[in-house]
């Protein structure tokens, strides 16, 4: 089942009830990110080594997401641009 077009209320239910792990999302995340990349160059960086979290009450605990680098992160390649 792809987790990937539910609301992040019940992506957040389902990892705190057991019913998917922040590491199947973080595959199923890399996966379709790969495949956008491919079809249409929209990352500049994909963290492959993304690593599995706890979960807590924080609603975004523990789930993958992709983030626009305008800002500088420290240690990950932040370009600020619009890949071309």
């Amino acid at each position: 089942m792809s987790y990937l077009d539910k609301s992040l209320k019940e992506i957040h239910i389902a990892l705190k009830d057991g019913k998917v792990t922040s590491k199947e999302l973080i595959e199923e995340s890399l996966k379709l990110s790969h495949e956008v990349e491919e079809k249409y160059n929209a990352f500049v960086t994909i963290l492959d080594d993304a690593k599995e979290v706890e979960v807590t009450d924080n609603l975004l605990s523990g789930i993958p997401y992709g983030l626009k680098d305008n800002y500088s992160t420290k240690g990950v390649l932040s370009t600020g641009c619009i890949p071309f």
